[in-house]
């Protein structure tokens, strides 16, 4: 019997590696880094950009990390509010393979080899602009730069690894490719894209806000978008004090959330499929939209709290699109209505986004807010309340973004769909095994 339960064991370790269970990536690039202060500004914008997510969606990866001393003095030239550019600074720093200084040192020279980046993912990159050459000096030295120029930065030391999954190795200076931080070859319409509202002259609150956050110049780095505008007379419905009791992170997420980055055609919303992620969902999740064409007598856009109605298209001209649209929209995550009936205000302030630009907690994928089952009204019948603003009761805040429990880059969040590394995974047993002790035992029992 004992040797029969010692060649059960065996058969469920030789069964257990063929299970398709699948294997989970557990590596917490913001955790890891967390215990590095000196990086500390690098893994908060991680979090705040969103760029953990495409970080985390990858098998292997390695994030070449310039410490906070030479990395905020370029946050600070480009703006800490620009969000999209310092996304894509990130991104030229992560390269799309698994490295170890060992590794690099056997696999080039001084010449240098060209490597992918997350950058190069984006489409936006002209030429080689998306790629990183890494060289190794006689002296054994790594070094980074854009291909086809000198190098502009070194490996100072590895930080960590989860082998074959994670690398983190630190340099001493940040990676800047030539075309970073400008228009990426977008169209003059692109880069013009407010100067149609200008010229209607009844869109100056919104035109100012946009200056005011450095969202404007965000907007014009996009190689396609398209911009719902609400006019003065949209947010002079607003309750009192509305826009003064945002935090700035709320008011950046406010004017994301009226943008899209893709060029929607009038006739192409009216049968394109939603929700509709914006550019504020792409920073921190959430903030989407659904489109209704009910009674097909125009588009209305719908947040769950309120909905918006196209009054007018100010610009069409691939790939912008400018449509002005009746009533601010308000997304789930920064407003709430009180229950019907309920004494006092209407409408509340969700806490700020804190730390600053950091993600609130919102409703998962299934929760997202959506058009109601049942027939939609027509644009004209369905007025958007009249609310009053007060602060709203807080939910628990969220964690900060600068800390390992940041739940941008929570594990349960961390990779859905992504490759494996097997060197840490852990399996389960299959049906596959069960059947082979199954067998085994049956064996024994006759023996």
């Amino acid at each position: 019997m004992a040797s029969s339960l010692v060649m059960l064991l065996l058969i469920i370790g030789i069964a257990a590696p063929w299970s398709p269970t699948a294997l989970a990536k557990t590596v917490n690039s913001t955790r890891v880094l967390a215990k590095f202060d000196h990086l500390s500004t690098f893994n908060r914008y991680l979090s705040e950009t969103g760029v953990i997510k495409e970080v985390d969606s990858r098998s292997s990866i390695t994030l070449f990390i310039p410490p906070n001393a030479v990395l905020d003095p370029v946050i600070a030239s480009v703006g800490a509010n620009n969000l999209l550019v310092i996304a894509d600074i990130l991104r030229y720093h992560c390269v799309l393979q698994y490295l170890e200084i060992k590794e690099i040192r056997s696999m080039t020279n001084a010449t240098g080899i060209v490597l992918a980046t997350l950058y190069q993912t984006t489409g936006k990159p002209t030429g080689e602009y998306g790629f990183v050459n890494v060289s190794v000096s006689h002296g054994g030295l790594i070094h980074l730069g854009v291909p086809g120029a000198a190098s502009n930065a070194t490996v100072v030391k590895n930080v960590t690894q989860h082998p074959y999954d994670m690398s983190y190795m630190e340099l001493d200076h940040p990676l800047m490719p030539m075309d970073l931080g400008i228009d990426q070859g977008a169209a003059p319409s692109v880069n013009n894209l407010t100067a149609a509202l200008k010229a209607k002259g009844n869109f100056n609150t919104f035109l100012g806000l946009l200056a005011s956050t450095g969202v404007d110049k965000a907007l014009r780095s996009m190689s396609a978008v398209t911009l719902l505008a609400p006019d003065d007379d949209a947010f002079k419905a607003l309750p009192p004090n509305a826009l003064a009791e945002l935090s700035q992170a709320q008011k950046i997420a406010l004017l994301q959330f009226h943008a899209i980055a893709t060029y929607f055609t009038m006739g192409s919303l009216r049968s394109v499929a939603t929700p509709l992620p914006t550019v504020a969902s792409s920073r921190i999740g959430g903030f989407e939209l659904n489109v209704s064409t009910a009674g097909g007598k125009g588009v209305s856009f719908v947040t769950g709290l309120n909905r918006a109605d196209v009054t007018d298209t100010e610009l069409d001209t691939p790939p912008v699109a400018v449509y002005a649209v009746n009533r601010v929209l308000l997304p789930p995550e920064i407003f709430a209505l009180a229950p019907a009936g309920a004494p006092g205000p209407a409408l509340s302030v969700a806490p700020s986004l804190a730390p600053e630009l950091s993600p609130a907690p919102t409703p998962g994928p299934s929760s997202s807010p959506s058009p109601s089952p049942s027939p939609s009204p027509s644009p004209e019948s369905a007025p958007s309340p009249s609310p009053v603003m007060v602060p709203a009761a807080s939910p628990p805040a969220p964690p900060s973004s600068e800390t390992p429990s940041s739940s941008s880059s929570a594990p349960e969040e961390a990779a859905p769909g992504r490759s494996p590394s097997a060197a840490r995974a852990s399996v389960s047993l299959d049906g596959g095994a069960l059947v082979a002790a199954g067998i085994l035992v049956w064996s024994w029992m006759f023996l």
